[in-house]
C-alpha cells in the first residue's frame, strides 16, 4: 500500500495577478475549496516540509481545540520569543492564508 495515495500540493498554484484584489480573492477561495475537499475525502492539510504560510490557516479547520491548544503550547515552550518561522506555525493566525504570500 502506498504511503500517500494523493496529495493536495501548494506547488499547483493558480495563475493570478497578486496586485488585483479580486483576482487574489478568487485564488484564496480556490485554495480554501481545495483544502476543504481534501479534508472531506479523509485527508489532511500538511506538507512535505511542514505546513507553511499558505496552509497554516487550515489547521484549525482540521484539528479540534485540544490539538490546536497543544500546538500552541509546544510553540510557546520551544520558541517563547516567536523567532522561529514567525507566522508559519500558529494554527490560528491573524491574517488569512493567501497564494500571493508564497
Amino acid at each position: 500500500m502506498p504511503r500517500r495515495a494523493g496529495a493536495v500540493s501548494d506547488r499547483r498554484q493558480p495563475l493570478f495577478d497578486p496586485d488585483d484584489a479580486a483576482d487574489r480573492a478568487r485564488a484564496d477561495a480556490a485554495a480554501d475549496d481545495l483544502f476543504a475537499l481534501a479534508r472531506e475525502l479523509g485527508g489532511t492539510v500538511s506538507g512535505e516540509h511542514g505546513v507553511g504560510k499558505l496552509k497554516v490557516c487550515q489547521l484549525s479547520a482540521q484539528w479540534d481545540d485540544a490539538a490546536v491548544g497543544a500546538q500552541e503550547a509546544i510553540k510557546r515552550a520551544l520558541d517563547p520569543e516567536g523567532l522561529f518561522n514567525p507566522g508559519t506555525k500558529d494554527p490560528r493566525p491573524v491574517a488569512p492564508s493567501s497564494w500571493a504570500a508564497q
